[in-house]
């Protein structure tokens, strides 16, 4: 299964444990694809900058750019086309779009309400995190 994860459960994925946290342990074991791009990238290096996310970073005894290189080491990166067009009510959010598209994505997994009031985006669904573990483990044996 290809995923896009928008930047909100990878950083919680990374840093605490919970559905976010199973999700990635799902790719990690090859149950799923992530791809991501540059922009995707360069959001989460800036909002681990945040203090609520560094606070955390330092405490586990690691910076950002580990962060990003342990993410980056499981997931496969794609170019995404410019410009990206203005789709969501958050603009910000349309790279998210962009990059699922250009992976042709099976799903986009975010929290964000912005981008789950959409409901699908070219026919690749776009769910909770909950909602895309549980669809992966059904691909299971």
């Amino acid at each position: 299964m290809r995923l896009v994860l928008d930047t909100n459960i990878v950083i919680s994925g990374l840093l605490w444990h919970g559905a976010p946290r199973k999700l990635l342990d799902l790719v990690r074991l090859q149950k799923a694809e992530i791809f991501t791009c540059e922009e995707l990238l360069a959001e989460l290096g800036r909002v681990c900058g945040y203090a609520k996310f560094y606070k955390k970073i330092s405490a586990a005894g690691i910076n950002i750019d580990m962060l990003q290189q342990n993410y980056s080491s499981f997931t496969k990166k794609i170019i995404v086309s410019k410009p990206v067009p203005q789709l969501c009510r958050d603009i910000n959010d349309d790279i998210v779009l962009a990059c699922a598209a250009k992976a042709s994505a099976d799903l986009i997994v975010t929290g964000d309400v912005d981008l789950l009031v959409m409901k699908q985006y070219q026919n690749i669904p776009i769910i909770q995190v909950t909602e895309a573990v549980r669809r992966i483990q059904g691909t299971m044996p």
